[in-house]
C-alpha cells in the first residue's frame, strides 16, 4: 500500500468544512525540493485527516510547480468494505478485467454517456463529458441515468455529476448501488462535493473500480480534464499529464477570454484512478498462431489465421529464448503473409509472437494501431 502523500490548504468542492490538505500522488512524479512543509497551519475539527500544521509531514503546497517527470495513476481498494472486502482479490479481479480489455473481451459502444444532475450550476460541470466525447466520438452522445443505463451497455466513456459524499453521487449511486449492480463502461469521470477527496472509507470513485467493468475514474469539473489526445490512441495517462500541467498560464489549451481550464487548474488534488496504460481502442490479438519443426529444412515454420474483420498493413514477428523476456522484433511481413520460416534455433528453443498493425480513423485522424500479441 504506497503511503499517500496530502497537501495543500484547499476545498475545492465549495465545503468549509472540507478545508485543507487533500491527498497527492503529483508528490511521486515532482521535485521533492518544490514541496515544503513549513507555512500552512489549519485544524479541521470536522475531517481532521485534512488537518494540515507546520512539520506534520503535510505538504504547503496548493497547486503544482513546473511539469511532472512522467503521467501518474493509482490502483487502489484499501478500506473499501462495502465493495472490497478483501483488498488482494479486488486488485487481482481489476487486473484480469484490465487484461481483457486489452485483448479485446470486453464488447463496447463508442459512444460518451453524459448523467447531469448539477446543470443549474454557471460553471457547466458536465462541459468535461461534451468538450471530450465531441472529439472522440463526434455527435455520439447521450443523455441518460448512469447506472441504469451502463447496465445494459458498455459505453466506452461516461461522466456523470451531482450532489455528493465520501460514499455517494445524488442521482447516480452510492456504493450500495454500486455493489448490486451489474453496470459496465471503460472510462469515466465524475464530480461531486467530498469523495473526490479520494483515500476515504468506501470512497465512491476507487469503489467505481471495484466492481463492474470500469477501468478509469478522476474528479472531473474542477478543474475540467481533457482527453482528446486518446482520439489518436494515446494512453491515458498522456491525457492525464497535460490535464495537470493545464493552466490560465499556460500555452496549452487557454487563450483569452476562453478560459476553459476551469476553477483549481494545477491543484495538487488532480489524481487519475485505474490503469494509465490504457488506451482507446484495442485489436484483438490473432487467434491461431502455429509452429513446427520442418526436418527437412532444419527450421521452425510459423502459419497463422489472418484476423477477421480487419484492414491488416502488416504482421510483425517476435522472437526470444526465453518465454517471458527479452523478445526482439524477428520480422516485418506483408498483410497478404501467413507464414514465415526461421532457420535460427537457440539451444533452449525458440518463443515467438505475433502482431498485426492497423490503419485506423476516428473523428481526431488517423494512426497506426498494433495489435496486442499471440
Amino acid at each position: 500500500h504506497i503511503p499517500i502523500p496530502y497537501s495543500g490548504l484547499i476545498y475545492p468542492d465549495g465545503h468549509t468544512d472540507h478545508k485543507g490538505a487533500w491527498p497527492t500522488d503529483l508528490y511521486y512524479v515532482s521535485d521533492a525540493s518544490d514541496w515544503t512543509d513549513n507555512s500552512v497551519n489549519h485544524t479541521n475539527s470536522s475531517r481532521p485527516a485534512n488537518s494540515n500544521s507546520v512539520g506534520d509531514g503535510k505538504f504547503d503546497n496548493s497547486e503544482m510547480r513546473g511539469e511532472t517527470f512522467c503521467p501518474i495513476s493509482r490502483i487502489d481498494f484499501y478500506n473499501l468494505p462495502q465493495v472490497a472486502s478483501n483488498e488482494t482479490t479486488t486488485l487481482k479481479n481489476y487486473l484480469d478485467k484490465a487484461s481483457s480489455y486489452k485483448h479485446g473481451g470486453f464488447t463496447t459502444v463508442d459512444k460518451g454517456l453524459i448523467d447531469d444532475n448539477l446543470s443549474a450550476f454557471s460553471e457547466g460541470f458536465s462541459f468535461n463529458g461534451h468538450m471530450n466525447f465531441s472529439s472522440l466520438f463526434g455527435d455520439n452522445v447521450s443523455k441518460s441515468s448512469l447506472l441504469s443505463t451502463l447496465e445494459s451497455e458498455t459505453y466506452k466513456w461516461s461522466y456523470a455529476c451531482g450532489y455528493g459524499s465520501d460514499s455517494s453521487l445524488s442521482g447516480t449511486g452510492s456504493v450500495t448501488t454500486l455493489k448490486n449492480s451489474d453496470y459496465q463502461g471503460i472510462f469515466s469521470m465524475v464530480f461531486g462535493s467530498y469523495f473526490g477527496d479520494w483515500n476515504t472509507e468506501d470512497n465512491f470513485m476507487r469503489s467505481l473500480l471495484a466492481d463492474g467493468k470500469m477501468l478509469t475514474t478522476c474528479w472531473a469539473g474542477r478543474p475540467n480534464w481533457f482527453f482528446h489526445h486518446m482520439g489518436l490512441n494515446n494512453p491515458i495517462g498522456t491525457s492525464s499529464k497535460m490535464s495537470v500541467e493545464n493552466s490560465s498560464n499556460s500555452w496549452y489549451l487557454n487563450t483569452t477570454p476562453y478560459d476553459i481550464d476551469g476553477y483549481y487548474s494545477t491543484g495538487v488534488h488532480m489524481q487519475l484512478l485505474g490503469d494509465m496504460s490504457l488506451r482507446q481502442n484495442y485489436k484483438k490479438a490473432i487467434g491461431t498462431f502455429n509452429t513446427s519443426y520442418n526436418t527437412n529444412t532444419s527450421s521452425v515454420d510459423l502459419s497463422w489465421t489472418p484476423p477477421v474483420g480487419e484492414l491488416v498493413t502488416e504482421y510483425k514477428i517476435y522472437k526470444s529464448s526465453d518465454s517471458l523476456d527479452n523478445y526482439t522484433l524477428l520480422t516485418t511481413l506483408l498483410s497478404t503473409d501467413s507464414t514465415f520460416s526461421d532457420s535460427l534455433i537457440a539451444s533452449t528453443g525458440n518463443y515467438y509472437y505475433i502482431s498485426y498493425v492497423t490503419l485506423d480513423t476516428t473523428k481526431s485522424g488517423s494512426y497506426y494501431n498494433r495489435s496486442t500479441g499471440t
